[in-house]
């Protein structure tokens, strides 16, 4: 006889398309299990996010336009913040998780690394005020890198 299967929270994740390094693609991976994780676990705050279509559309919208560098969309508060403020939240939302895997030091030093250097995007729109020949050199310098 068949077991149920147990019903479990539906986790929506946007995925970065602009990782150009192994180690920013890591990074995606980690948060993205982190959250994960502490969905499945239970152990998540127990304040709830918005779960306002609108507020939650607005977040996505503000990522995809500012990314790193801009505002966000805070989904506890429906409030603008920067950026860099919401991904420390996230840091500290997941961080049990991060730490009983073992991956809270290493998530931490690449989301420093990408907070101090700029996301893929920042980095090729500086590449590309040289011309798109030096953006695209950098790309395909920065996908190898470190490999």
């Amino acid at each position: 006889m068949a077991r149920p299967s147990p019903t479990l929270p539906t986790v929506e994740v946007r995925v970065a398309d602009t990782a150009i390094t192994p180690d920013e693609s890591l990074l995606q991976a980690l948060l993205v299990r982190g959250l994960v994780d502490t969905a499945l676990s239970g152990a998540a705050d127990e304040t709830e996010p918005c779960a306002d279509d609108t507020v939650l559309s607005a977040g996505v919208w503000a990522a995809a336009r500012y990314g790193l560098a801009g505002r966000g969309v805070d989904p506890w508060t429906a409030q603008a913040r920067p950026a860099s403020e919401l991904a420390q939240l996230l840091l500290d939302h997941i961080r049990p998780a991060l730490e009983a895997a073992g991956d809270l030091e290493r998530t931490e030093t690449l989301l420093a690394h990408l907070l101090g250097e700029g996301t893929g995007a920042q980095r090729q729109r500086r590449a590309a005020s040289d011309g798109i020949w030096k953006a695209m050199l950098f790309v395909a310098d920065e996908t190898v890198r470190d490999l």
